[in-house]
């Protein structure tokens, strides 16, 4: 538990290397946000899973909801088991079905490499400015399970730019990989991104990669950032593509076959305590 009422939590079924586990978060519920027209604003978003077959995708985006079932100015991205492709929206719609729950549904309707997709999910309602999203299609080799997260994003004025990431950035990601002709060996890292606000950075990382650690510091890449947020990622020979929350925070993935996917939120620097 955690002070303001919120909680994490793990799953372990897995006794003798069989069953499932899997971890998560509790989060207290704005009731009085259970209702479509509290849905309002600009948001974004990121998304992952699994086919059956243990592929990996992820998505992540943004959009501007009317309050009234309608999402505008809808952008994102998709990497589909290793490729990424700009999703190019045709319709997108969401409700609060349920006002006694917070249950409700939304479909995103798009173009990606010219072919036409759509995918349901079913979300419930933390608050008017966070939503958690699970997908509710029957999962297929062509239609992964993703779930994630849609949370408030917070445009300054004139929009976003190289500007909005001009500090601190703590990262995580996690995928899958090929280790020795091995696939879908889990991957996963951490580290400390710093941008300096015109488009160059460096990063500090951790990572357990093929069953071992591996890291690197002060590693030097480049970034731009689109007034919606999109931002176009470089980092040595990987590309990456995240979309802005706010400063100093958003949604990425890597444009590469492992899939990596998380998010990066400002490093918060606490004020020393020492008496003078």
């Amino acid at each position: 538990m955690t002070a303001n009422g919120n909680a994490q939590f793990i799953k372990f079924d897995a006794s003798g290397g069989s069953g499932t586990i899997g971890s998560g978060t509790m989060e207290k519920a704005d009731t009085s946000a259970y209702s479509t027209a509290r849905i309002a604003g600009d948001y974004a978003f990121g998304a992952a899973g699994f086919d059956p077959v243990n592929n990996r995708a992820a998505i992540e985006g943004r959009f501007t909801s009317n309050g009234t079932g309608t999402l505008t100015s809808a952008a994102g991205d998709v990497n589909a088991y290793g490729t990424t492709y700009s999703m190019n929206f045709t319709a997108a719609n969401y409700t609060v079905s349920d006002t006694a729950t917070g249950r409700g549904a939304m479909q995103l309707a798009f173009t990606f490499g010219g072919t036409p997709d759509t995918l349901n999910f079913v979300f419930y309602v933390v608050n008017s400015g966070k939503l958690f999203v699970v997908e509710s299609d029957t999962v297929s080799n062509t239609t992964p399970l993703l779930n994630g997260v849609v949370v408030q994003q917070q445009i300054p004025a004139g929009g976003f730019s190289n500007a909005s990431l001009n500090g601190n950035m703590v990262i995580y990601l996690t995928g899958l990989s090929t280790c020795t002709n091995v696939p879908n060996v889990p991957k996963a890292g951490a580290g400390l991104l710093t941008a300096n606000g015109s488009g160059a950075f460096s990063l500090t990382y951790d990572e357990n990669y093929c069953r071992a650690p591996n890291g690197f510091t002060d590693a030097a890449g480049t970034y731009s950032v689109a007034g919606n947020g999109r931002t176009s990622i470089t980092l040595g020979g990987f590309s990456l593509v995240a979309y802005l929350v706010n400063s100093n925070q958003i949604f990425l993935f890597v444009s590469d076959s492992n899939v990596c996917s998380g998010s990066a939120s400002p490093r918060q620097r606490v004020p020393s305590a020492i008496a003078r």
